[in-house]
């Protein structure tokens, strides 16, 4: 019997909405759909402005999609609301080098 249907009712039953957010972001991207992984992010954004992996993965997602203005926008937002995930800011702007 395949419970995987249920294990993915019960996950998204479980986790946050910005969670749930950050899952369907990396779902879209890893189908190579950048564009729709940004945008589920930017609308998580607008709902929860605050939090940490929406506002870091919405900048890694940028920054793969050349649009670095939008990408450090999104890092100075979330330093100041996070300042101890500088280790992740700085890991961050160190794969883009």
């Amino acid at each position: 019997m395949d419970f995987s249907g249920l294990k993915e009712i019960v996950k998204d039953l479980t986790q946050s909405a910005e969670s749930r957010a950050v899952s369907r972001a990396l779902k879209s991207f890893s189908k190579g759909q950048l564009g729709k992984a940004i945008e589920i992010l930017l609308e998580a954004k607008e709902a929860a402005p605050e939090n940490e992996d929406v506002l870091y993965d919405l900048c890694r997602y940028l920054v793969l999609a050349n649009r670095g203005g939008e990408a450090a926008e999104a890092l100075r937002t979330a330093l100041p609301r996070h300042p101890r995930s500088f280790r992740r800011a700085s890991e961050l702007i160190e794969g883009v080098r």
